[in-house]
């Protein structure tokens, strides 16, 4: 029997992964950039190497696949390539795809800085800018704000783009000079780097370091989403969708939301499928808004993979199944996404797509729920209201009801 049951369905606008089934989850169609990464991988490019490897450590583009993520990101670093270094010392920290050795981790990250610095030393502004944004983003190593200041003040002051905006980041992050940071990211941002102005207009949209502006703000942004960045591309659409510092336009918001998703923006992909499965800002398309999902799943986005999953569940463009549609829930799960682990947990107590499982939909509930699922919490007070995978409990049935109804995002039941 199944029960009436609260479904996550989002459609408004806006790494490792566990398999519930042994059906593997296809490839999608060769795409020409991934052809290319390969064939650049095979001939022993090095940074090549080491972007495969990502993809084949998330997931993105190819079937997920830490062991072979590993050996790519071996051979990159003994190929000399930093990134790969602090990659592969990453993989030996957390035991991905390799046996955790924390010995060989330190050595690997010690290789990767010791080059970055002799390449700095030499006046190689990308090694500084490098060196800067592993100690401030704690890439392999310790974050370490001093250490990261000197080196990104080092890159600014070489005249490195990239530096200056890092660097004008970090000032924005400790909040000790809002002046000095908007004055690196306005100077990179004259420089032509779209990320620095896409910082500019944040600054001048929030009023820090400078006086608010969101005429300017929009200025900047549209600059970043002109020179092709794709960041900017979908924060504009996102600004054309809700009328922020721009007269609300749906059709506009979605023909820039396309843009970014076609420069490879995941989140990008996920907002356009979620505008055409409705049909917001153009004719409704549900075949293109699942071609979007899946696009978008394949670059590791959760939402992209739970909508994948909706699609998939329900029929909606592309062809229904139940069992794809429980991997991709699964995904989705696996990285937070709480309207995922809900729905997965209906198909475990349905027996769609997986082996039916009442004590395991339960468990996915109560997790859903503690992430404040809203349809999680209703779906616990049927649960305990019928005993459906749990003993009837009237007291608890009626207190997740009032969780629901009052969509409380906290506590548990006692």
């Amino acid at each position: 029997m199944i029960w009436f049951w609260r479904t996550s369905v989002i459609v408004a606008s806006v790494a490792a992964l566990a398999f519930v089934t042994a059906k593997p989850v296809p490839t999608p169609k060769p795409v020409p950039a991934l052809q290319k990464l390969q064939k650049a991988a095979q001939a022993g490019d090095a940074t090549a190497m080491n972007q495969l490897a990502w993809r084949y450590s998330s997931g993105a583009g190819f079937p997920e696949d830490s062991r072979k993520a590993f050996e790519l990101f071996r051979k990159a670093a003994e190929a000399g390539n930093p990134p790969a270094m602090l990659n592969l010392a990453m993989r030996y920290r957390t035991g991905d795809g390799v046996p955790k050795n924390e010995e060989r981790a330190n050595e690997w990250v010690q290789k990767a800085v010791t080059s970055l610095e002799a390449s700095a030393g030499h006046g190689d502004t990308t090694a500084m800018f490098a060196l800067g944004s592993i100690y401030q983003f704690g890439v392999g190593v310790a974050i370490d704000q001093m250490r990261s200041r000197q080196w990104l003040e080092k890159g600014s002051n070489a005249g490195d783009a990239r530096a200056m905006t890092v660097l004008a980041l970090s000032l924005v992050q400790s909040d000790k000079d809002p002046q000095q940071s908007f004055g690196w990211a306005s100077r990179a941002a004259n420089a032509g780097e779209p990320g620095a102005m896409r910082l500019v207009a944040e600054l001048l949209a929030a009023g820090h370091g400078v006086v608010r502006d969101q005429k300017q703000a929009l200025a900047w942004l549209q600059k970043a989403a002109d020179k092709g960045d794709a960041a900017a591309m979908r924060l504009l659409g996102e600004r054309y969708d809700r009328g922020e510092g721009v007269a609300a336009n749906k059709a506009e918001a979605l023909k820039w939301l396309q843009k970014s998703a076609a420069a490879g923006d995941a989140a990008a992909m996920t907002e356009a499928g979620m505008q055409l499965a409705i049909g917001i800002g153009g004719a409704k398309d549900e075949p293109e808004a699942a071609r979007y999902f899946l696009g978008a799943a394949y670059e590791g986005d959760a939402r992209g993979m739970f909508h994948l999953a909706v699609a998939l569940a329900n029929g909606r463009g592309i062809a229904k199944d139940d069992e794809l549609a429980a991997i991709w829930y699964q995904r989705a799960s696996d990285r937070g996404e709480a309207a995922a682990t809900n729905n997965l947990a209906l198909l475990y107590m349905n027996g769609r797509g997986v082996e039916r499982n009442a004590a395991e939909g339960i468990a996915r509930f109560q997790k859903a729920a503690a992430l404040g699922n809203v349809e999680a919490m209703h779906n616990l007070s049927q649960a305990y209201q019928k005993g459906i995978g749990v003993a009837v409990d009237l007291r608890k049935a009626d207190e997740w009801e009032q969780r629901a109804r009052a969509g409380t995002e906290t506590a548990r039941p006692h």
